[in-house]
């Protein structure tokens, strides 16, 4: 019997998580009890625990426990350190809560429980140094977050849009949060230039495209920024046109971004990164938006599928791993000189793209091409690749083929 599973692997196929099965689980939990490592309340819980948890530092909800019953446990729970709810609870319960914990450092809420407006309880949590919120609504407003100076991590999830202040409130009281490393996700409208001087030690930062932006954001004073994460809404917006990435760029995510010509040239030109992933992008074939725009009312067709990618000497010269995922591309230009490192190369659901360039398979240090839910012709080009590495004596070089095609 298998007690132990992989759930999710990254993109270079490392595991990122586990699920374990529940004879395990109840015996990890019975344990962390005794060891008065974590105290686990809900339907998860295994019979027969012990509910003492005056000796615990962290603290775990699940449904059925309601926050009424941590109410009734208040007293016990009143030293936790972390608090992470699975379950979803009213806001006033939970602000009354979180007005007890006040040792809190860490506050998980995974289940949507605001709406819009940002509890002001949490404010008053002066230990905190982790908050992290899955949520639904469309935007969340969180005035005076950035005034927490023990906060090492703001990291919300969900299809929401994440404000740091009210518009037009004076930014001259923020402070400098150097104990600050993730902040996720944001408003590029948000990201001042008074703002980045208070994040000298940021590492990862998400940000989304509001509409709201008439100048360009400079990124690059974030000298410790090595992971960047871009969303936009392909109508919405040129979002990439409004950035200035820092050189210190390690991995990139953009996603359902336009992406004009010389947008690639200059992500190619960041020196540091090594992970690139493209996640329904469109690659547009004009130099500015408006160009775009006039050659689709030309053709009279908006869903026409004409993006090339065409890539150029010196770019991308640390570039270990690249994704490109449900991307609006029919034609791709590389050879092996424009990839020298590339390990991993990862095609799912770019049904429009006619093929792989067949000189990526002369990179020296390329070890997998991966594709998933693919067109014929990707995977006829894919398998060529093989072929004609296999016939230079090249056998180290995998091609995978997954899922179904178009």
């Amino acid at each position: 019997m298998r007690l132990i599973f992989v759930r999710q692997r990254g993109t270079n196929g490392n595991v990122k998580s586990y699920s374990i099965h529940d004879l395990l689980r109840d015996l990890c939990v019975r344990k962390a009890h005794e060891e008065k490592f974590l105290s686990v309340h809900g339907w998860t819980v295994p019979g027969n625990l012990p509910i003492n948890t005056s000796y615990l530092r962290r603290v775990c909800t699940h449904e059925p426990f309601s926050i009424e019953d941590a109410y009734r446990l208040i007293e016990e729970i009143r030293p936790a350190r972390s608090f992470l709810l699975f379950n979803g609870i009213k806001k006033n319960l939970l602000c009354g809560l979180i007005f007890e914990l006040r040792l809190l450092r860490v506050l998980d809420i995974l289940r949507e429980i605001f709406h819009r407006d940002f509890p002001e309880e949490v404010l008053q949590l002066v230990n905190l140094s982790g908050f992290i919120n899955f949520q639904e609504p469309n935007y969340i407003v969180m005035p005076g977050i950035l005034d927490m100076p023990e906060l090492r991590h703001i990291k919300l999830k969900g299809r929401q849009r994440t404000y740091v202040e009210y518009h037009g409130e004076d930014k001259s009281r923020f402070v400098v949060l150097d104990k600050l490393q993730t902040l996720s996700q944001i408003a590029i409208s948000e990201i001042s230039d008074r703002v980045i001087e208070t994040l000298p030690n940021l590492e990862k930062l998400g940000i989304f495209w509001d509409g709201e932006v008439d100048d360009v954001r400079d990124l690059s004073p974030l000298h410790k920024l090595h992971t960047l994460k871009c969303t936009s809404f392909r109508d919405e917006g040129d979002l990439l046109s409004n950035l200035i990435f820092p050189p210190s760029l390690k991995k990139l995510t953009l996603t359902r971004c336009p992406i004009l010509n010389h947008h690639m040239s200059e992500i190619g030109k960041l020196p540091n990164l090594e992970t690139l992933k493209l996640r329904e992008c469109d690659f547009q074939s004009g130099e500015s938006m408006e160009a775009e725009d006039d050659e689709f009312y030309r053709r009279g067709d908006y869903n026409y599928p004409s993006g090339k990618w065409e890539a150029n000497d010196g770019e991308f010269c640390q570039l270990q791993f690249l994704v490109m995922e449900n991307l609006r591309l029919v034609n791709w230009v590389a050879d092996d000189t424009h990839f020298p490192r590339l390990e991993h190369l990862v095609i799912r659901r770019c049904r429009y793209l006619e093929e792989i360039p067949l000189a990526i398979g002369d990179i020296p240090t390329l070890k997998v091409i991966e594709l998933d839910e693919y067109s014929d012709s990707a995977v006829a080009s894919a398998r060529e690749i093989q072929e004609a590495q296999l016939d230079i004596g090249n056998d180290d070089l995998q091609v995978r083929i997954l899922g179904r095609h178009y």
